[in-house]
């Protein structure tokens, strides 16, 4: 079994790699004004390193067994640390958000799907196969994106991160 998973790890390692960083980033930003010490580093150190080694590890799961919403990953990743930055910057807002975790995860998970459309990848045309056994295969099969219309950053951070030229569809 992980002699199949290498391959995926080696073509997903752009996504992870950047995935990765933005959840240390994220968890550093979420508790770097908090004044815990915990093993002898900031609170927003290690709550950085715990994002970061757990986010990874499912982000390969899902490129692997889920491989047709892998665009989702890195738009979550982006809204994560961007929420984080709200919540260092705006502390008694943060406590808010911080303290209510269904609405952190309710943020996170909007603002990814409206920065998913709108910012990094566009629309994405997903292909309709007939049957219900299709869809099922389709959903576990990764394919080269296929884009209405992106803009010019839209193709080239699809094509970096999936280290795939997207396909352009124009209907």
């Amino acid at each position: 079994m992980i002699e199949r998973a290498l391959p995926s790890i080696w073509q997903e390692r752009r996504r992870l790699a950047f995935v990765g960083i933005l959840a240390f980033l994220a968890g550093f930003f979420f508790y770097a004004r908090s004044d815990m010490v915990v093993y002898g580093l900031p609170a927003g150190v290690v709550t950085g390193a715990v994002y970061a080694s757990v986010i990874v590890p499912v982000s390969l799961a899902v490129c692997i067994f889920a491989p047709s919403i892998r665009f989702l990953i890195e738009a979550v990743a982006v809204s994560r640390f961007l929420i984080s930055l709200v919540v260092f910057a705006f502390p008694d807002l943060g406590a808010v958000i911080l303290g209510m975790p269904l609405l952190t995860a309710m943020l996170v998970v909007s603002l990814g799907a409206i920065l998913s459309r709108t910012v990094l990848h566009g629309r994405i045309v997903k292909r309709r196969p007939g049957s219900f056994l299709k869809r099922v295969k389709a959903f576990f099969t990764r394919m080269p994106a296929r884009l209405h219309q992106p803009t010019a950053f839209q193709s080239r951070f699809v094509s970096w991160v999936d280290a795939t030229d997207p396909v352009t569809v124009r209907a």
